[in-house]
């Protein structure tokens, strides 16, 4: 039995296949001894009937086998039964066991499965009908579904009686039975690795995920997307054809401004992607959908169409790319959807899991490994930030990721450098500064594990008490004073400092720092919709003063940013960060803020509304937002001279006092 249930027939739950080979072997038997004139069937050996038994009776079909014991253990067949045998059943209803029902059953039956068995079976029907005795088929059920199945080799059917026990019994004291119920109960989850190191993630709940099932084709279908990219963007009419000098400016630019901060790309590793994509050899790592992500929004998206049917992991990173993209240009349900999916992806094509094992078994190699840690990382980062900008947090099951964070040893940091590139020959690389896009990885990431509990607890659920919240939500702040006060030297930026030089992804890091800071006061800077009564901790005072000083120092940073590299170029999650901080300033503005003359306030103001002018020039959404905004500041200033001219002579704005 063990043989049998090793063998890949096993694994297509031949138990009813097998007993329909057996009932179809006897009924060719009674076929040939109905020719014979009713002479005596030989009888079926013991173990063959035994297994038969016992897998009718696992498939509630028992009272077949009970049948086809009460035919074939006769004498004769189609003879007159003696006075010794028992009298005939009560006939069924005259109409039942027609030849046109016969016919009709039989024709469901698929010929491709059981050739010329049909036709027997039919035979045996209209000869048993003439019988005193009936013929087995009229206690055959046919609506089971029969052509689900094909017909197994006899060498398989073989298998199964070969280590059955007479009594029938299925190994139920065998080690394989229980190495198999093992395999049963795994609550995992298995990974494939299939051609060119395609992964596929099985989880615990699905019925393919035993180990050493055979590998769906799907791993290697993603080859037919060659076929179909040029055909898509044919009928789209927008195959043309790129010229070379613009892909690689393209590229540069891309490589230059949006994948430091958002490190989805390896540049070598695409570039080596791509030869062998050209060469008609599979990999996982390019795709002309991740490629147009990088070159031309439009035309990718109608190209990751086609990958979505057999994706890979350049899949994923046209997905991050695209995510961008979409909010840049201000369809923000797109760009949401196209980061949900990126994860939820990046989970199926086994991102998640850590490779090592497989890196020293020579499934994949070491850097392969290290583009799947930082394709997912990627991923869940540009899905936790895009999440908040939208006020849409959202929470993702991390317990069971095992890939590493992204590097975190700073001798690799800085392997490269990165130069500010414009134009063709603008750049001097060996002249640029030491690029440390691993690190801003690695600090990303731990922001956003940072934030998280932010994301799901203060702004995504009402069940914890206010002195709740306010403790969970100071942890989170200490924990974020404790990120910045730790990070490394090449990191750290001194805002005041104007003649040193940063890396324009580490400026960014910064400022989503302090956004973070605002996500994490925002919602305390009510006197009383979140502060505990009586009132326990720093109070809302604090909670306003957090904000507009983070505020402040985005201001600060963008200045930094322009007087270095200018704005036209910076990745887009600066659009969001500069809504962020013009909105408080705003507040600032309108509560006459303390602590800064009205004049830095506007000064601040200024900077703000500027940079989105200038990245209006890369993205919609910059645009969008400064029309949204200024049509916020006439509200509010409108609000604040209406509640002016009607309070009293020394009455002080409530909510909008001396202290803020």
């Amino acid at each position: 039995m063990l043989r049998w249930l090793a063998s890949p027939v096993a694994r297509a739950r031949l138990p009813l296949r097998i007993a329909i080979e057996l009932l179809s072997t006897r009924v060719d038997q009674l076929c040939c001894f109905i020719r014979s004139n009713g002479l005596q069937p030989p009888p079926m050996p013991k173990e063959r009937d035994s297994a038969l038994t016992r897998i009718l009776e696992l498939l509630g079909l028992s009272e077949i086998n009970s049948t086809l014991a009460q035919h074939t253990n006769c004498e004769t067949i189609g003879k007159p039964s003696r006075e010794t045998d028992p009298p005939p059943s009560k006939e069924l209803p005259e109409n039942r066991y027609t030849d046109a029902m016969q016919s009709q059953s039989l024709s469901s039956l698929p010929a491709t499965a059981y050739g010329d068995t049909r036709t027997i079976v039919a035979g045996v029907g209209r000869s048993a009908q003439n019988s005193s005795s009936r013929s087995i088929m009229e206690c055959w059920d046919w609506d089971i579904g029969l052509g689900t199945y094909i017909t197994p080799n006899s060498s398989d059917v073989h298998c199964l009686f070969e280590t059955t026990s007479p009594s029938g019994t299925l190994g139920t004291d065998s080690e394989g039975i229980d190495s198999l119920t093992d395999e049963l109960s795994d609550r995992v989850g298995t990974l494939r690795i299939g051609p060119g190191g395609q992964t596929h993630f099985c989880g615990p709940t699905s019925n393919f995920n035993l180990p050493n099932m055979p590998i769906s084709d799907t791993f290697e279908s993603y080859r037919k997307a060659k076929h179909d990219v040029l055909q898509r963007l044919d009928r789209l009419g927008c195959n043309i054809e790129i010229p070379a000098s613009l892909e690689e400016h393209l590229i540069n630019l891309y490589f230059s401004w949006q994948n430091p901060f958002f490190h989805v790309v390896d540049r070598r590793i695409y570039e080596e992607a791509k030869v062998k994509w050209l060469d008609m050899k599979d990999t996982p790592f390019y795709s002309e959908a991740l490629r147009n992500a990088i070159l031309f929004g439009d035309r990718a998206k109608s190209l990751l169409e086609i990958e979505l049917d057999c994706p890979c992991v350049a899949t994923i990173q046209a997905m991050v790319i695209l995510s961008s993209h979409e909010i840049g240009n201000g369809t923000d349900a797109r760009g949401w959807l196209y980061s949900g999916m990126a994860t939820r992806l990046a989970f199926d094509l086994a991102l998640h899991l850590d490779m090592s094992a497989h890196v020293s078994s020579g499934d994949i190699t070491a850097a392969d490994a290290d583009l799947r840690r930082t394709v997912f990382w990627a991923a869940y980062t540009v899905d936790q930030l895009l999440g908040f900008s939208l006020g849409r947090p959202c929470r993702t099951n991390m317990e069971d990721v095992t890939v590493g964070k992204p590097d975190h040893h700073a001798s690799q940091w800085a392997s490269a450098k990165w130069a500010p590139y414009i134009f063709p020959n603008s750049v001097d690389v060996d002249a640029g500064l030491l690029d440390y896009t691993e690190a801003v990885s690695q600090q990303q990431v731990a922001l956003c594990e940072l934030m998280a509990p932010c994301g799901y607890i203060l702004y995504g659920t009402s069940h914890f008490s206010k002195t709740l919240l306010q403790e969970l939500n100071a942890k989170i702040v200490a924990k974020l004073r404790h990120w910045k006060a730790q990070l490394p030297p090449a990191l750290q930026i001194d805002l005041n400092d104007h003649s040193a030089t940063y890396l324009p992804h580490v400026l960014l890091l910064h400022m989503q720092y302090y956004q973070n800071i605002i996500y994490a006061h925002r919602p305390w800077m009510s006197k009383s919709y979140l502060q505990p009564q009586p009132p326990k901790g720093p109070g809302y005072l604090h909670a306003r003063e957090m904000c507009i000083q983070s505020a402040i120092s985005i201001a600060k940073i963008l200045v930094l940013y322009e007087s270095r590299y200018t704005l036209r170029r910076i990745n887009v999650k600066a659009v969001s960060i500069t809504s962020s901080a013009i909105l408080f300033l705003l507040f600032a503005a309108v509560c006459k803020y303390p602590s800064q003359s009205h004049h830095d306030i506007a000064a601040f103001l200024s900077t703000c509304f500027r940079a989105l002018d200038e990245f209006s020039l890369s993205w919609q959404s910059a645009r969008r937002a400064k029309d949204l905004l200024v049509g916020l500041q006439q509200q509010w200033e409108i609000r604040t001279r209406s509640s002016k001219i009607l309070r009293r002579p020394n009455q002080i704005i409530p909510g909008l006092d001396a202290h803020g």
